[in-house]
């Protein structure tokens, strides 16, 4: 069983924040995606952001994504989220990390 995280955030006003590590940016290939769904697996009712589009750098990366600029497969529920995938072609060896990932709804920004 899956657990869900209630985010009291909706479509108009939720976010994403994570920082994300790159190694070598010039490494990155031509798709790459970060998505969370409501579905408990991966596309389907999700919200989600293409990484190349990001403008990442080399090293960590402070992300904001709010769910209003997410493109969208089916209709995700923003308080009953219970997956994340992060995936990125890479030309060569390249490490990535992830760290700090918080749902935020308005009342949370300022924390």
């Amino acid at each position: 069983m899956m657990r869900r995280f209630p985010t009291n955030a909706s479509v108009d006003n939720g976010r994403l924040d994570l920082w994300l590590f790159v190694s070598d940016a010039n490494r990155m290939g031509k798709e790459g995606r970060i998505e969370i769904s409501s579905a408990g697996q991966n596309d389907a009712d999700s919200f989600n952001w293409d990484l190349l589009s990001l403008d990442l750098r080399s090293g960590w990366n402070h992300l904001v994504l709010p769910f209003k600029e997410a493109n969208l497969i089916g209709h995700p529920d923003p308080n009953a989220l219970k997956y994340i995938r992060i995936y990125l072609f890479v030309s060569g060896e390249t490490t990535l990390k992830i760290d700090d990932i918080k749902l935020r709804h308005p009342a949370a920004f300022d924390e």
